[in-house]
């Protein structure tokens, strides 16, 4: 199941929104999250929902396992419903790697001195310890596309990304100064999704030159 930004998403009790943009895990390079625009009475609000609530993708709709009353509550609230998700780096617990799941318990029953009553050092949510190479950050239309020779080729007009793997599978995009056009990008020329945009394996005179064979092959 791929999905694409500027796709419509419907929770369990009606329409949620738009996909607007996508979070990507910087050490899997990979999108782990969507972010949907919500269209609300007094404004545009962007929740980031899990791609683990996604249940199906039809006709470029996606279904999620969301309702509305919930993805109104904002991303924060829908976070913790979802442990797994946290987005913050907890301090330092008895396991220095970082990795396991319920030592921060153990740290504050014994600060506490056998009474668990909050997490240490006052954070929230779940207890799973988030080291720098678990980044998170946001792409979507408007981010810069890169040639492999770090020259600025274009934006990111659409994108799109496999619901099981996070895998960039589509990618549109946008240049030019007065008179802007679009065009689609082979999924082999992606290399990765970074802070900065997306960056392609070629470069800008190689890209230039696979934008004009169609025009060559077909005059």
């Amino acid at each position: 199941m791929d999905i694409e930004t500027g796709a419509t998403v419907l929770g369990t009790d009606g329409k949620l929104g738009e996909v607007s943009d996508v979070i990507v895990e910087a050490k899997g390079d990979r999108v782990v999250e969507m972010v949907v625009k919500h269209n609300s009475l007094l404004a545009h609000e962007h929740i980031v929902v899990p791609l683990s609530l996604v249940q199906r993708v039809e006709d470029g709709t996606v279904y999620v396992n969301l309702n509305r009353a919930t993805f109104e509550k904002g991303s924060e609230f829908i976070a913790k419903l979802h442990a797994d998700y946290v987005d913050y780096t907890g301090p330092p617990s008895q396991d220095l790697e970082g990795t396991y799941r319920g030592d921060m318990n153990y740290d504050a029953v014994t600060q506490s001195f056998g009474h668990l009553q909050a997490k240490v050092g006052g954070y929230p949510g779940g207890e799973a310890l988030s080291p720098d190479d678990m980044e998170e950050f946001k792409i979507g239309p408007g981010s810069a596309v890169f040639s492999a020779d770090c020259v600025k080729v274009g934006e990111i007009s659409e994108i799109g990304f496999a619901t099981d793997t996070g895998a960039a599978t589509h990618l549109t995009i946008r240049s030019g100064h007065l008179f802007k056009h679009t065009a689609e990008v082979p999924r082999p020329l992606i290399r990765e999704l970074s802070h900065h945009g997306v960056i392609l394996r070629v470069t800008a005179d190689e890209l230039a030159d696979l934008a004009k064979r169609p025009t060559q092959e077909s005059a």
